[in-house]
């Protein structure tokens, strides 16, 4: 009686099919495996990602290196954005993802060869690092067009929330436990564990059986598709979001690029804070893609995504003039939701208004705005808090994500958006 008086039951019920609709796109055995492996993977790759920013500003003590070991790792993505985009859709999206898996593994084995035979420099480090970005480069269009050859067209939203869930969650353990095995055993060991992580996803990518299939061919004359990808752009709503992500890519980033700097100068803090830190934002990236993943199809993402960049500035600005780690910590995680609802709310929207046999070069212009312009932030990240100082740096950054949002909310406002078609093809 206490129970129904109190209407427990109905609760009950509505939780269980919201649950039930946020990890709809688990039902398919093929995102199950996939999802399995990606969540290994993605852990050793912010392992390494730690381990290798800490160890080149400990080498180093120098923001503007960081800056350009960043700038190696992403320029290849500038510049092979779109040609990796007309590779996915003319060749088997599974085939390219495993063979850059292959690749990025021997690359993590060679950095925990260098580091435990004390030969890693700091040139060999921007080498490695240009060649995991031409894997990058590569594998994104791939896998980003890849996901939705796995599930429904009316579980797509949900199956790109999860996925980002799925980078997040590993953005949320990978730190933390970079962090501790730093501390015990060095960061070699987090490299070896990197590859060994690229070892679990090849084999569940091997045991998938969907998302393979051969993709539309394109016959027409080059100039004849970028004159009808332009025209793609323009009717559906990419161009807005890919201006967003221009100044995300170029502003936003630039905090991320010089955090072990920040933890090690304005919160005096270690590898394990840095590990701690990240995993915080992962938190927030957590949320934020289980968000998009429950309520992706049926909430007004582009608006959205205009507030969801000023949240971003504030996180930011906070970050910038924090000397608390606690403070720091939960701006980061803020910050963490920010990202995550942007990306998996602008990658579901571009995929829902794109025809399929355009889907890899759309994505493949979508992954240079996302990572190809990363890398002027990156640079500019690393000069200016290296002669100006960091809360300066981080500062302009804010301001940046800042101007940007307000264009972009006035811009929707004079533009109402339209609700997302089903991609044709």
């Amino acid at each position: 009686m206490f129970n129904e008086f109190f209407g427990l039951p109905q609760r009950l019920s509505q939780l269980s099919g919201s649950v039930r609709e946020t990890f709809a796109a688990f039902r398919n055995r093929d995102f199950r495996i996939y999802s399995v492996g990606q969540l290994v993977s993605l852990t050793g790759t912010w392992m390494q990602s730690i381990a290798l920013s800490w160890m080149v500003y400990q080498m180093t003590g120098s923001a503007l290196t960081l800056g350009i070991v960043s700038f190696a790792s992403t320029v290849p993505v500038l510049l092979l954005s779109f040609f990796a985009g007309a590779v996915a859709d003319r060749y088997d999206r599974k085939r390219i993802i495993m063979i850059a898996q292959c690749i990025e593994m021997l690359q993590a084995a060679t950095l925990a060869v260098l580091v435990i035979t004390n030969q890693l420099t700091v040139p060999l480090v921007i080498i490695l690092a240009v060649l995991l970005g031409l894997c990058s480069a590569f594998e994104m269009p791939a896998r980003q067009t890849f996901v939705p050859a796995l599930v429904k067209d009316s579980e797509m939203a949900n199956a790109i929330g999860l996925n980002s869930a799925l980078l997040n969650g590993a953005r949320m353990f990978g730190p933390a436990l970079a962090g501790v095995v730093i501390g015990l055993f060095g960061a070699s060991t987090c490299f070896i564990l990197n590859a060994v992580s690229y070892l679990v996803a090849f084999i569940s990518l091997y045991f998938i059986s969907a998302g393979s299939k051969k993709p539309i061919e394109n016959k027409k004359p080059v100039p004849q598709t970028a004159q009808r990808l332009w025209q793609i752009l323009k009717e559906s709503e990419a161009v807005d979001i890919l201006y967003l992500t221009a100044a995300i890519s170029i502003f936003g980033f630039q905090f991320n690029v010089l955090m072990p700097a920040i933890v090690g100068s304005l919160l005096l803090g270690d590898a394990q804070q840095l590990g701690l830190i990240t995993a915080g934002m992962g938190v927030g990236s957590l949320v934020g893609s289980l968000l998009i993943a429950s309520r992706g199809s049926r909430i007004n993402i582009k608006r959205w995504l205009g507030f969801g960049l000023l949240g971003l500035t504030a996180a930011i600005a906070t970050i910038g003039w924090s000397h608390s780690f606690a403070v720091s910590l939960a701006a980061a995680a803020v910050a963490g939701f920010c990202f995550a609802f942007h990306f998996g709310g602008s990658n579901y929207t571009i995929q829902m208004s794109i025809p399929e046999e355009v889907r890899g070069r759309v994505m493949g212009i979508y992954t240079f705005f996302v990572v190809g312009l990363a890398p002027f932030g990156a640079l500019m990240a690393g000069w200016l808090a290296s002669n100006f100082g960091l809360t300066p740096t981080i500062s302009l950054s804010a301001l940046g994500c800042g101007v940007a949002a307000m264009i972009y909310l006035r811009r929707v406002k004079a533009n109402p958006p339209v609700k997302p078609s089903q991609p044709k093809g």
